[in-house]
C-alpha cells in the first residue's frame, strides 16, 4: 500500500474519532496489525495508535530522528522491546 493510500487510511480512522485532518497535516502514516504509525506535519515525533480504541488516542510516541519504517522496528514499538524514553 502507497504512502498516500496509508495517509488516507489514518485520517479516516482519526476522522471517524472525532479528529480532522488533511493530507498535507501527515507526512508519513503506516499500518501495522491493529496499529497506526503516524508522523504529523508539525510534530517531531511518529505517533502510535491502537486502531481498537475508540477514542483515537496516542498510545506513545518516538523520535522521529531514531525511527525506522520498517515492520520489525515498528512491532518492537509496539511490544515495548523499543521505548524511546528509556534510551540516551
Amino acid at each position: 500500500m502507497s504512502n498516500k493510500e496509508q495517509i488516507e487510511n489514518a485520517i479516516q480512522y482519526l476522522g471517524n474519532r472525532g479528529h480532522s485532518y488533511e493530507p498535507k497535516d501527515i507526512i508519513k502514516a503506516q499500518r501495522i496489525g491493529d496499529y497506526f504509525f503516524i508522523h504529523f506535519t508539525d510534530e517531531h515525533e511518529v505517533d502510535l495508535y491502537n486502531i481498537t480504541n475508540f477514542y483515537g488516542e496516542c498510545e506513545n510516541s518516538f523520535d522521529v530522528k531514531k525511527f525506522k519504517w520498517n515492520d520489525t522496528y515498528m512491532r518492537k514499538c509496539v511490544t515495548g522491546e523499543i521505548y524511546q524514553w528509556l534510551e540516551p
